[in-house]
């Protein structure tokens, strides 16, 4: 969310609150017990509807731009989009799967299919905070942990060998800290 937009929710919620003690203020000499019911079943589905609204917009933030911002299509545009991102995941993990019985294969010489023999894990997170800056982009962290029998250093010259085959993957940052080295593609 931007600067501007949590400054205007700050501000809407200060209104907000504003407008409830002012109907409080002129409720509250003129309530009788039904009449006071009324009231407070009236400002708690009118806070209801509003903390709706606000995860409506919410969730329209976080989706790709669209021409259409009624409810029904954002939460249309939602499903579409999480079945999309369920997908692309999907196939990352199954190229992922492929690359490791691929490093397999070419340390070890033997069969591709058996990677029990060494400890090879690979792990894809979706980094959420990647829509803040382009909501149409896709950022991925792949966190690649190799055990002692392999020399770290060979598994992610070979991965990112079979990653620049792809084509549509690009290497952001490399940390190659104390014992682990962190890269962000």
């Amino acid at each position: 969310m931007s600067t501007v937009a949590g400054m205007h929710m700050i501000r809407l919620a200060q209104w907000r609150q504003c407008c409830y003690q002012m109907e409080m203020a002129v409720a509250a000499p003129t309530s009788g017990s039904n009449n006071s019911n009324q009231q407070q079943h009236v400002l708690s589905e009118r806070k209801r509807r509003e903390k709706l609204n606000d995860s409506f917009k919410a969730l329209r933030t976080v989706l790709p731009p669209a021409s259409k911002k009624d409810k029904a299509s954002i939460l249309i545009r939602a499903r579409h989009y999480v079945t999309t991102l369920e997908s692309r995941l999907s196939e990352i993990e199954e190229k992922n799967r492929m690359l490791v019985e691929l490093l397999h294969h070419r340390n070890n010489g033997g069969d591709p299919g058996d990677v029990s023999s060494k400890k090879i894990e690979v792990d894809i997170d979706i980094n959420r905070e990647a829509f803040e800056v382009k909501e149409t982009s896709q950022e991925f962290r792949l966190k690649i942990m190799v055990g002692s029998e392999c020399n770290a250093l060979d598994a992610v010259v070979s991965i990112l060998e079979c990653l620049k085959e792809t084509g549509d993957v690009r290497l952001v940052s490399m940390d190659m800290g104390s014992r682990a080295t962190t890269l962000t593609l």
